[in-house]
């Protein structure tokens, strides 16, 4: 490799950009006799959870005609035997054998195997927590059964929800195609109430490393394309009667690619990731998406800052600047959406003055 190209790649495998590190790193198979490119290509297909395309490319590449006894073909082997085939003996004896052989990689060429072997190990961390299951109804409901049977449960994955669950008991339609995905995490009280705006902001930011699409977040919890609606976001908690959570649910779900046709009634208000063609398989999409979101979920139990919570979801919040329209039972408010204050209350330019309004007794909706 070259050396301007090992550092671009240090680069991006530091900042978690592996889908830019892929398309950079499988752009030049063509361009390196010994063709490294090739294997490393092959290791992020596997990091990124691209399991359908990983088996088409060794396939068609013949991957192992690039393999030599060296730490870069070890480092492979540690990956697929934690990644792919889940042989524990094998990764070790794999990892061994790169340690000992370590010492022939320059410096940069170290740091991408060690970077490697570092994101190996924490998505092995979450993987051997996930529960998966074909259908369910909720995946949150799934979830607060179990933990309330006593069961210790991290993460729940479906393939779809026969009753998905949005805010105030509204469904969410959770056809396959899609991440449906619950999330056991541990915060302190006093960021209980960002956890959901949080969420938000960190889904919205691991879906822009897959996608060019632009996507906002509509107040307080939905994340929209266009202005239709392709993923939403369901906190809850349990408190005991101190008032500590004594669990924090993150419920995701996200319609990515559009297996089966939207239904009519839905067309003007729903849309999918991806679209009807992708690049990818489902499978491989859901686990790329998985790849981003699960870490960055978790991330929040090392504590959530208001202020940058605050900063980027103003940002991203939709219609900043625009007519919306709040509302309850009982009345309609319209004003220029300014966005959110420090109280995460949205805040509307009204005739000239600045009001603010609570999820707790308003909703959003755009104007026609």
């Amino acid at each position: 490799m070259s050396q301007i190209l090992e550092n671009n790649i240090v680069y991006l495998l530091k900042s978690n950009e592996i889908n830019r590190a892929l398309d950079l790193v499988i752009d030049k198979t063509s361009d390196n006799q010994l063709n490294t490119y090739k294997v490393l290509s092959a290791k992020l297909m596997m990091l990124l959870g691209q399991l359908d395309r990983f088996n088409e490319y060794i396939k068609k590449v013949n991957i192992k005609a690039y393999f030599s006894k060296g730490p870069s073909t070890y480092m492979y082997y540690y990956m697929y035997y934690s990644l792919v085939e889940l042989d524990y003996e094998k990764r070790e004896e794999y990892l061994d054998k790169f340690e000992e052989a370590s010492d022939l990689l320059n410096d940069d060429q170290y740091k991408i195997e060690t970077i490697l072997k570092d994101l190996t190990d924490e998505k092995l961390a979450w993987m051997e927590e996930e529960e998966h299951l074909e259908s369910v109804e909720s995946t949150n409901t799934y979830m607060k059964g179990e933990l309330e049977k006593g069961h210790k449960v991290r993460i729940v994955t479906a393939d779809e929800q026969i009753a998905g669950k949005g805010q105030k008991d509204h469904l969410f339609v959770s056809p396959k195609g899609g991440l449906y995905i619950s999330l056991n995490i541990k915060v302190p009280d006093s960021d209980l109430v960002l956890v959901t705006s949080q969420a938000g902001v960190l889904v919205a930011k691991s879906l822009k490393k897959i996608s060019d699409e632009d996507i906002k977040i509509k107040w307080l919890n939905d994340l929209y394309i266009d202005d239709k609606k392709f993923a939403g976001i369901l906190c809850e908690s349990a408190v005991d009667c101190k008032g500590h959570a004594q669990y924090t649910i993150v419920g995701i779900g996200i319609n990515l690619v559009e297996e089966s046709p939207i239904p009519e009634n839905l067309k003007e208000k729903m849309t999918t990731l991806l679209g009807k063609e992708a690049d990818l398989s489902t499978r491989d999409i859901i686990e790329n998406v998985k790849y981003y979101v699960v870490p960055a979920i978790f991330s929040m139990q090392e504590g959530i800052c208001h202020t940058k919570l605050l900063e980027k979801y103003n940002e991203l919040i939709a219609k900043k600047d625009d007519l919306v329209t709040v509302y309850n039972e009982s009345e309609e408010i319209s004003g220029v959406l300014v966005g959110l204050d420090e109280n995460l209350d949205v805040v509307l330019d009204v005739d000239g003055e600045e009001k603010s309004f609570s999820y707790g007794y308003y909703r959003l909706k755009f104007n026609k």
